[in-house]
């Protein structure tokens, strides 16, 4: 057997080569030439001693280097079986005897190449499976037929697909004591089934040497490099290997970049989702689904970013959502919630809002309420910016006429909400003839201002009694808020004739106090003298018990007075 022929043959298979100095070179044969001069690829180059390992993208070794060479067997077979076939041609035995001289020379390498041809069968995600795949590997050691670096870089490629961390482990420790080079594709192999294990550290280590030593990544283990960090919650590693695969040339697949920036979205990782919307949606190469779009809209809210709120907006106006509540409240979020906010655009959102038949909630109010009542100048250009949306033609939501109002009653600042309330018959809106007007001021308005009331001092009862007339006027009933509120308001300020007008109103309307204030108010009446407590206390009392406890509390009162 010519060891020219065997290189011949061999070249493209891993092999280990041995020098007369005592180091070994294992690597898979590029080029041989008549001198034996061999070119190695991917060569892990150990000392004489075997302490050190190096390893090298290519060798060059010299032939009268070598001591000796070892090759895969289906190498050896294959050039015995063409010496054989060489000596039946010499000496004119081409008949049967010849033919199962063949079969029982090449026998083993043939069951070897058919056992990694059925190894491969089992790369099928759905019909493949490591239990065929360890069947197969004990069918070929019962046949005696060893694992070489072939089939052992076919499991290991299975494995890639269907993970199982204790075969590939014995694979690669086989491959280590049999001196088998593991191939770049190998190490691609044992890198995506680490990510389908959730080895993901491992795999990234891996991952990242191959790229030092100048290997590019294929395009399927990039993105599935990137779908199991992302599945695995690690945003910013995920955006980091999208980053080095989009400076080297590669932005993965449409579907990765909406899987990114879903997942970047709903987890409201600002970052990430800014990086793939500007590099991907805003440059027209990806289209999410309504969903994403939505979900970018709140990370734009939660971080101030009005300008990415906006665009996402515009992108759900594209695909003709109907709007609700929750989608305007976003957008004016992003306006609040950033450094400095402007209010032109979140006051002119809502106005679009209610034009659009929208009505403003409490959740759609709360963060305009919070700015109002942190900072009173905000407070006072709101106003004037309302007012102005007002002479524009612009509908001016009533609900955040009511919120400044709000803002000012937690200040106690009476003059200032009194201020507003005057203005506010400017919003007043008039339709067709035949249609009833829309107050300027609703139930919410006079609640607020009634519970305002009882920090006006002396003016209190004046005040109230201005906002009763004017609550009458537009025609808004009282409700069991604005009457505690009145009777509270009442008592601070010693108004009777005000507190007994209230209860005859509560008494022929069907409205029930709270038995605090009532109480309050009956007191109120012994200390003047007045003799309708007795009739109020028999109207409004709860069971006889309480009628007796505040008829004592009122002789005891009046007799003071």
């Amino acid at each position: 057997m010519l060891p020219l022929g065997l290189l011949n043959i061999a070249q493209g298979h891993p092999m280990l080569v041995e020098l007369k100095n005592g180091e070994t070179l294992n690597g898979h044969l590029v080029n041989c030439d008549t001198y034996m001069n061999l070119t190695l690829k991917e060569v892990v180059q150990t000392s004489p001693e075997g302490d050190k390992f190096f390893r090298l993208a290519e060798a060059y070794v010299r032939g009268n280097n070598i001591k000796y060479l070892r090759l895969e067997d289906e190498i050896v077979d294959a050039v015995k079986e063409q010496q054989q076939q060489q000596q039946n041609q010499q000496s004119g035995r081409g008949g049967r005897g010849g033919s199962l001289a063949r079969g029982d020379q090449s026998g083993r390498g043939d069951r070897g190449r058919g056992g990694r041809g059925l190894i491969l069968c089992n790369l099928n995600p759905e019909w493949g499976s490591i239990t065929n795949v360890k069947d197969l590997l004990a069918e070929l050691e019962i046949e005696g037929i060893p694992m070489d670096s072939a089939i052992c870089h076919n499991v290991l490629k299975v494995l890639s697909i269907h993970a199982d961390h204790l075969l590939r482990a014995d694979v690669l420790n086989h491959m280590r004591l049999s001196w088998f080079a593991l191939s770049i594709e190998g190490q691609y192999d044992v890198a995506a089934g680490l990510l389908r294990e959730g080895c993901i550290e491992s795999a990234q280590e891996m991952l990242n040497n191959l790229r030092r030593q100048g290997e590019d990544i294929p395009a399927w283990l990039g993105d599935l490099s990137v779908y199991s960090l992302l599945h695995a919650g690690e945003i910013a590693s995920a955006l980091d290997t999208a980053l080095d695969r989009a400076t080297g040339g590669s932005v993965g697949s449409t579907q990765l970049v909406h899987e990114t920036l879903d997942t970047a979205s709903r987890l409201h990782h600002y970052a990430g989702t800014l990086h793939m919307w500007n590099t991907q949606v805003q440059t027209g190469r990806a289209n999410p689904p309504t969903g994403t779009y939505l979900q970018v809209l709140a990370t734009a809210a939660q971080h101030g970013d009005s300008d990415l709120a906006i665009q996402a907006f515009r992108r759900l106006g594209q695909q003709a959502v109907v709007f609700t509540s929750r989608e305007y409240e976003l957008l004016c979020e992003a306006y609040l919630s950033n450094q400095g906010p402007e209010l032109a655009g979140p006051l002119s959102t809502a106005s679009i809002m209610v034009e659009n038949g929208i009505p403003p909630n409490q959740a759609f109010t709360r963060p305009f309420y919070t700015l109002f009542r942190d900072d009173p100048r905000q407070a006072q250009q709101a106003f004037k910016l309302m007012q102005e949306l007002h002479r524009k033609g612009r509908t001016v939501p009533l609900g955040l006429i009511n919120t400044l109002l709000e803002s000012h009653a937690v200040r106690q600042d009476v003059e200032q909400a009194m201020n507003i309330y005057h203005f506010m018959h400017e919003f007043e809106r008039y339709g067709p003839a035949d249609e009833p007007r829309v107050p300027f001021a609703d139930s919410r308005t006079f609640e607020i201002l009634y519970q305002l009331a009882k920090f006006a001092g002396r003016d209190s009862n004046d005040m109230m009694t201005f906002l009763r007339d004017e609550q009458h006027a537009l025609g808004i009933p009282t409700n069991e808020v604005m009457l505690n509120h009145l009777l509270h308001g009442c008592v601070n300020s010693g108004g009777v004739n005000l507190a007994k007008a209230l209860l005859h109103e509560a008494h022929s309307s069907g409205l029930k106090p709270r038995l605090g204030a009532l109480h309050r108010v009956v007191e109120l009446l012994a200390r003047a003298r007045d003799d309708s407590c007795w009739e109020m206390i028999r109207r409004f009392s709860s069971g006889e018990g309480q009628s007796r406890s505040w008829e004592s509390d009122a002789r005891r009162i009046w007799a003071e007075n």
